[in-house]
Order: structure tokens, then C-alpha cells, then sequence
């Protein structure tokens, strides 16, 4: 009898390790989504944040965050911009962790193991980062705009992976986001 529950348990692994094999993982870009050059590479993140979490309205300010996954569905990367006014107009970035009512803000974190320890964390360099609202509908509840980001390892922050680089520029950013 125990052989036979032995067998029957294999096949049933086998059968739900086969049904993964070519299943590959495909993000939603339905709620929007951001592509730059990021140190000179097409980069395209996906508004997915991997806390689940939509984009946050506070007043007449945002929060939201693109996100890169792997083959998979491990997180890998991860943009967040905080304190964006819903209002056109070209507003400077800063790296700052303050209340929900403090100056726009932008950091980067390169993500290990299955995307839930950050390997490496980055935030905007004060006067060479910047991101411009070009539309908001606010029938549709969209969001468009560009970014145009430089960002480093703050000094109270240690390099985790040496072949990570020391500075990520993201150029000619532009995004589309739903607001929920």
C-alpha cells in the first residue's frame, strides 16, 4: 500500500512539474507602465508594485512605482517616485524619506533571491533628477509624464554586489499610469 501512494505522490510532482515547464511569466501593463534608457539599455517596468499596491493618492499628490520581473515573476528592479503634485508642470527629485506631504521623490532598489531583499538601494541625486507631468486626466484617471533620473548608492547605504554599478541614469523616461 505505501508503495502505491509513493507512486501515485511522484506522478502527481511530475505531472504539476510539467504543467509549469514553458509558462513563462508575462506582466500586466494594463494600469501602466514607464520605458527609459537605463544606463544606456531599453529598460520597461510595469506599474505592479510588489507590495500589491496600486498608486497612492495623498491630496493632490502620488505615489507610485514601476516594477521589473524576471522570467519567472521575481521581482528584479523597482522605480518608485513619491510626492508627484497631479498637476502639469516639471518638478525636481529629490532622496528624501519624509512625510507624505514632503518634496517629490525617487529611489531604485536591485532585488535578490525571489525579489523580496533589496541587493542594492539608489536614491535620485538632488538637482540632476527630474520628472514632468505632461497630462492628467482626471475623467480617466490617467497620469503621463517623462522622467530623466540619475541616481547613487547614498553614503549611508553599503554596495552589496560589486558588479552593480556605482551610478544608474535613466534617460528619456516616459510613463502611463492609472489611478484607482
Amino acid at each position: 500500500m505505501k508503495y502505491y501512494a509513493k507512486a501515485l505522490m511522484g506522478c502527481f510532482i511530475g505531472l504539476l512539474l510539467i504543467s509549469c515547464i514553458g509558462q513563462e511569466f508575462k506582466p500586466n501593463y494594463s494600469k501602466g507602465y514607464a520605458t527609459a534608457l537605463m544606463n544606456g539599455e531599453y529598460w520597461k517596468g510595469v506599474i505592479e508594485p510588489p507590495t500589491g499596491r496600486p498608486p497612492r493618492l495623498h491630496g493632490n499628490l502620488v505615489d507610485f512605482s514601476f516594477s521589473v520581473y524576471d522570467e519567472i515573476g521575481q521581482l528584479r528592479q523597482y522605480l518608485a517616485f513619491n510626492n508627484i503634485p497631479l498637476k502639469k508642470g516639471r518638478y525636481p527629485l529629490f532622496y528624501f524619506f519624509g512625510p507624505p506631504d514632503s518634496l517629490p521623490e525617487c529611489f531604485y532598489n536591485k532585488a535578490i533571491s525571489d525579489g523580496d531583499i533589496t541587493e542594492d538601494f539608489y536614491g535620485a541625486i538632488e538637482g540632476q533628477s527630474t520628472i514632468t507631468i505632461t497630462d492628467y486626466n482626471e475623467e480617466a484617471r490617467l497620469l503621463m509624464g517623462e522622467f530623466s533620473v540619475k541616481l547613487c548608492i547614498p553614503p549611508i547605504y553599503t554596495k552589496h554586489n560589486p558588479n552593480n554599478p556605482d551610478t544608474i541614469i535613466f534617460e528619456n523616461g516616459q510613463f502611463i499610469v492609472k489611478l484607482e
